[in-house]
């Protein structure tokens, strides 16, 4: 069988083939070829908040993050901190700002959100159910073993009779962040994350209601405010369906952060929101096909355009007022931010999300006459693109004017058409006048007379890829300048671009430059494919006919086949494909120089080494899972047209990527003309665990068979997609070495960590030791779920998430060859400690001697239930330090207010 290519390619979207079944089996819920026509994401504001949930930012990724600390909200154990923040990469082609502007995020409360692949997960009708398959049904399909339940199944998928794709989960809250799904059982397996406890109420009709997301420390975030999302089909026009019609459902695709209750659940913040305003986004989905006709030795051709409408609406809301312990945080919104295209080309407007954020303003307890504080935002239209941007703000204190900054951006002065962009979305800014060659399908068409796809942009312009990005903040006298490359990639003879990098961050005052920090890359890895394939943009199918005989069981002679090939205007993948693919570096170096003096060049150097941590690949060859009674039809095509175009070789885990491992870090001082290395730092990681979950199982009828509605096993392409769950790894054992005139200075720091069951418990420290070449001092951490037997008040904090804060610490220095860690005691003062359990309580201590494993110190917290306005809470006891193993202090808090406050307790010795 021939072979395609070995390129990454990422998950299914179901390919819906004609599969001419009786009226009664016909689909109902048709749906399209493309990732746009089979996805429904959450509208742009939730979705800028959790826009990095699975890709981590990092340097090694050239991305600048800038971040606006505004107010926290302050209570005794709550605080929700408010802030605006940036972060760069270039902006992609249908990308469009939430209410903080392009690039810009609001960070608030928080939110969950979720991108609805195929039909929603709980939709269910008469005709329609959404069933993952497991046990022996997904024995048999992965064997390919025809049976009866494995067949029907596969009918169902290619019927539109059932969802057989997970959709996929990611929040934001309070600065946790992470991504799961809900497997049909109800289980909340999570993919990434920061040790949260999830879970979810369910209404009536089977939708998710609301959720509850367990912080490691405890507190409480539930989440109640509903985003609902209409699916209107898919049509040649626009069209308003009545219920009931095929193709048509709503589904939330946002839960919003309503109340923040502390893990003694003794303080609330309550967070509310706007009435909704409704958005749409309809999408314009344009394919050519070209149908080649083959009877026997003679072979015909003939192309058609084929358009659709996708239209999503969505019941918008956004964040209005938080209030915590009587201060109030108010957000106001402008009244219309407009409808402008965003892009050129046939139907592809994209209007801009209907609020705009004016301005935060922070209240004290019982009002007063001004505001504690107030922000207030300049949004503006970009204005040859008409989307909202972010050019200044103005932070007022007491009704006074205290800071300001603004921004600037690179912008063009001419609209920008579909085309001005890389192969991975981004505008590039590219000058297309007097072009040639280009079509309204990209990036691929069909070339006559031979009719072979061919790439007709070439390759995207990699310096110009920084249009709409941040390159410049003047704040209080002081201007910060951007300046950004394109992420320049090669396969082969051929090269790209994908989005964009930092090269240089440059700080002035008063117009004179202060500092300038430049940025180099070296040795790229690629997280997907670096180059757009044919076999992205086109699906394929086919339909055999009778031939010259009449009996269908004996061979069929002279049969007639149609294979119609669909080349469509955006990729029909999803997952690791072109447009999610982001760039990597192993070696990142930055040069530092401060100011212009007699000597321009830079005075220090940093070069931080990486390597990619484990991104689970779990690449599965789909390739050979082709139908094999089909091979020998498709590889006797009489077209140039590549048979196999649209079968996926592979298929490429879908889980969220790993973050890159720092390894290396060098310091160099530039002194004589020349580098000088200072320090260098390296670094080890523990291992990683992980395990896999199944998202979707794939299938597509690829032929219709000459039988009139006839499905067989061996016509059906089919696979399963499964995702990994992405486990933080840290170092374990960083080794700094200093280089000095009179020698070299090594320091070792060796971390040790209480690992995780699940991503839904934190990973801890468990101890760190610090060792230079006299002496080494380490502290041990002790949490709520360490023990196997643990005390009533441990269990009851284990079961109220309370897993991060550790409950003892245990210090230890000792003279750096004993590993135990022991004490040095001062030379001049001889003790004894008779109640020291290690130490011979007759022979005293001798001065300078070093007592292996003996803990110096040690800080203890104890909980307890105390009665608060009539209820039982949970709260700190007591407090304590034992030195050399005698309490040496103990704080007792032996009663508490109607509030919680301590309002007795009792002490004895004193804290060191």
């Amino acid at each position: 069988m021939r072979r395609l290519p070995r390129f990454p390619l990422p998950i299914a979207l179901l390919i819906v083939l004609s599969l001419g079944a009786s009226a009664q089996d016909a689909p109902i819920y048709q749906r399209g070829y493309t990732v746009t026509e089979n996805t429904m994401p959450p509208s742009p504001e939730p979705a800028s908040a959790v826009k990095y949930a699975d890709v981590p930012v990092t340097l090694s990724q050239g991305l600048v993050h800038y971040e606006i600390p505004f107010y926290t909200l302050q209570g005794r154990e709550l605080s929700v901190p408010i802030s605006l923040s940036y972060t760069s990469g270039g902006i992609k082609l249908n990308e469009i700002a939430g209410v903080a502007g392009l690039g810009w995020t609001l960070n608030a409360g928080g939110c969950i959100t979720r991108t609805v692949i195929d039909m929603p997960d709980e939709f269910t009708s008469a005709q329609f159910e959404h069933e993952m398959p497991s046990g022996t049904l997904l024995s048999s399909l992965e064997n390919q073993s025809n049976t009866t339940e494995a067949m029907n199944y596969l009918r169902d998928i290619l019927w539109r009779r059932v969802d057989s794709s997970l959709d996929r989960f990611s929040y934001n809250i309070c600065g946790l962040q992470g991504s799961f799904v809900i497997q049909d059982d109800g289980e909340v397996y999570q993919l990434s994350g920061d040790g949260v406890l999830i879970s979810y109420t369910r209404a009536a009709s089977g939708s998710i209601d609301s959720f509850s997301v367990v912080g490691p420390d405890g507190t409480i975030y539930t989440l109640s405010e509903k985003e609902v999302a209409t699916h209107e089909g898919s049509s040649d026009e626009i069209f308003t369906p009545t219920s009931g019609e095929p193709d048509r459902w709503t589904a939330t695709t946002a839960w919003y952060l309503t109340q923040i209750t502390s893990r003694s659940g003794l303080e609330t913040a309550q967070l509310t929101y706007s009435s909704p305003r409704e958005w749409d986004r309809t999408t314009f989905s344009t394919a050519r096909s070209l149908q080649v006709n083959k009877s026997g030795s003679s072979s015909s051709t003939t192309t058609d355009l084929d358009s659709r409408y996708i239209v999503h609406s969505y019941q918008t809301k956004v964040l209005s007022g938080i209030s915590l312990a009587g201060y109030s945080a108010t957000f106001s919104y402008a009244n219309d931010t407009g409808s402008h295209y965003h892009t050129g080309g046939q139907g592809n407007s994209k209007n801009n999300f209907p609020f705009r954020l004016t301005a935060i303003s922070i209240a004290a307890p019982g009002g007063g006459a001004n505001t504690l504080a107030a922000l207030e935002l300049d949004t503006r239209k970009e204005n040859y693109d008409g989307r909202i941007i972010l050019s200044g703000l103005e932070l007022y204190r007491n009704g006074t004017l205290d800071d300001r900054w603004s921004f600037s951006y690179k912008t063009l002065s001419s609209s920008v058409s579909h085309y001005s962009q890389d192969w991975y979305g981004y505008y590039n800014a590219e000058n297309e006048s007097g072009s040639s060659g280009k079509s309204t399908l990209c990036p691929f068409v069909f070339q006559s007379p031979y009719f072979y796809t061919q790439l007709t942009y070439g390759t995207p312009n990699a310096t110009k890829a920084d249009y709409l990005s941040l390159t410049a903040i003047n704040h209080d006298g002081a201007s910060t300048g951007f300046t950004y490359e394109g992420n320049s990639y090669s396969q082969g003879n051929l090269s790209s671009s994908i989005g964009v990098r930092i090269k240089t961050i440059s700080v002035s005052e008063n117009m004179a430059l202060r500092q300038e920090r430049q940025f180099s890359y070296t040795e790229p890895s690629a997280s997907g494919p670096v180059f757009p394939q044919d076999n992205m943009y086109t699906t394929l199918s086919v339909k055999q006919s009778l031939g010259g005989g009449s009996d269908p069981t004996s061979p069929v002679f002279n049969a007639s086949y149609l294979f119609n090939f669909s080349l469509h205007e955006t990729p029909v993948v999803l997952g690791p494909s072109l447009q999610d693919t982001y760039i990597r570096y192993g070696k990142v170096t930055e040069d530092v120089s401060q100011g212009r003096t007699l000597n321009p060049g830079p005075a220090a150097r940093t070069v931080y080494h990486f390597t990619p941590s484990e991104t689970y690949p779990l690449v599965t060859s789909t390739i050979s899972r082709f139908p094999s009674t089909w091979e020998s039809t498709y590889d006797s095509v009489s077209s140039p047209v590549e048979a196999w175009i649209g079968v996926r070789p592979e298929y490429l885990n879908s889980g969220p990527g790993g973050q890159n491992l720092l390894t290396r870090t060098e310091v160099y001082e530039y002194k004589n003309n020349a580098f000088v290395l200072r320090s260098a730092t390296d670094y080890t990681y523990n291992t990683s665990s992980r395990s896999d979950v199944l998202v979707e199982y794939y299938a597509s009828q690829v032929v219709q068979r000459y039988l009139y509605g006839q499905l067989e096993y061996s016509d059906i392409y089919h696979f399963p997609v499964y995702a990994c769950n992405y486990y933080e790894r840290r170092p374990t054992k960083t080794v700094s070495v200093e280089y000095l005139p009179g020698g070299n200075s090594t320091t070792t720091v060796n971390t040790a960590y209480k690992l995780r069951a699940g991503l839904s418990t934190p990973i801890r420290v468990s101890s760190v030791s610090n060792e230079t070449a006299d002496v080494t001092r380490s502290v041990s951490f002790s949490y709520a779920d360490d023990t196997a037997t643990s005390s009533d008040w441990q269990t009851a904090l284990q079961n109220q998430h309370y897993l991060s804060e550790a409950i003892s610490q245990s210090y230890s220095i000792g003279d750096g060859s004993s590993s135990g860690g022991g004490i040095i005691i001062n030379p001049d003062i001889p003790i004894i400690t008779p109640t020291d359990p290690i130490v011979d309580p007759i022979t005293p201590i001798k001065p300078g001697k070093p007592i292996g494993g003996t803990k110096w110190k040690e800080e203890i917290k104890e909980f307890a239930w105390f009665t608060v306005d009539g209820t039982q809470r949970l709260l700190p006891s007591i407090h304590k330090e034992n030195t050399l193993g005698v309490e040496s202090w103990r704080e007792t808090i032996l009663t508490r207010d109607c509030l919680g406050n301590v309002s007795s307790f009792k002490e004895k010795g004193k804290p060191e």
